[in-house]
């Protein structure tokens, strides 16, 4: 389920497009309705959502975020992990478990790291002016 496992799987070639525009080329294929990368995508979902069932089961979590590239391919992605999960995660009948998209997108990383470093600084101010000098 990478993107770039997808991508191929579309028969995008990787090396001509790079990821973020390969993303954008392959939802663009799935809207119009392109046999190969609504398979792909079904496919990949399919895979993640046995990843994601693993995952729910071991740690009981009522939400997951589908973030950088995913997010712009949720529309595809989340029946086919839905279904997995509905399948193999073991309280899905009574808790059901929501996918969605990251509002972050492909930023999601570098916002993540960002605030990691914001909260240190906040929490050791003095410690990281001592850096500064």
């Amino acid at each position: 389920a990478g993107q770039e496992a997808i991508v191929a799987a579309a028969g995008l070639a990787r090396a001509e497009l790079p990821a973020d525009t390969a993303t954008a080329r392959l939802a663009e294929l799935a809207e119009a309705g392109d046999a190969d990368a609504l398979r792909a995508l079904r496919d990949a979902g399919t895979a993640l959502g046995v990843a994601v069932a693993g995952v729910v089961n071991l740690l009981d979590l009522d939400t997951v975020v589908l973030g950088g590239g995913y997010a712009a391919l949720a529309p595809w992605l989340c029946p086919p992990v839905l279904a997995e999960i509905g399948a193999r995660v073991l309280t899905a009948a009574w808790s059901p478990v929501t996918v969605r998209p990251s509002t972050l997108g492909a930023e999601a990383a570098a916002v993540g790291a960002a605030g990691s470093v914001a909260r240190r600084i906040v929490a050791q101010p003095a410690g990281w002016l001592a850096r500064a000098g």
